[in-house]
């Protein structure tokens, strides 16, 4: 995983840039297939994303079995791209219950648990 601004000036180098092209390559292409995994409340689709491990405010939202994500398959080559996406506050660490057990300081995508 890669920690990226959500916008930033220049090209390709922040969420919405990679979210821009891999959607814009898919739309209205008949070879792609896209499956986004999250949370339905009509008219969508809410929580495309970890829902474990939040700070204190958010702990409510804590769930096991209930992360989000999205993927595109092309069908003519057969390859798949996979967006996961997590706030950077949250925790790599968890309990059963999908609390954080150690703030993400200490416990993130680089370090582990």
């Amino acid at each position: 995983m890669i920690s990226l601004p959500v916008t930033a000036l220049g090209e390709d180098n922040d969420l919405l840039d990679k979210l821009l092209y891999y959607i814009s390559q898919a739309k209205n292409n008949p070879e792609v297939d896209i499956y986004t995994y999250g949370e339905k409340i009509p008219p969508g689709i809410h929580n495309v994303h970890m829902n474990q491990r939040n700070v204190e405010d958010y702990r409510g939202g804590d769930g096991i079995w209930q992360d989000g994500g999205m993927f595109l398959h092309c069908k003519n080559t057969n390859e798949w791209v996979a967006v996961f996406l997590a706030f950077q506050s949250q925790s790599w660490c968890t309990d059963d219950e999908g609390h954080a057990t150690n703030p993400v300081e200490e416990c993130n995508h680089k370090s582990g648990c």
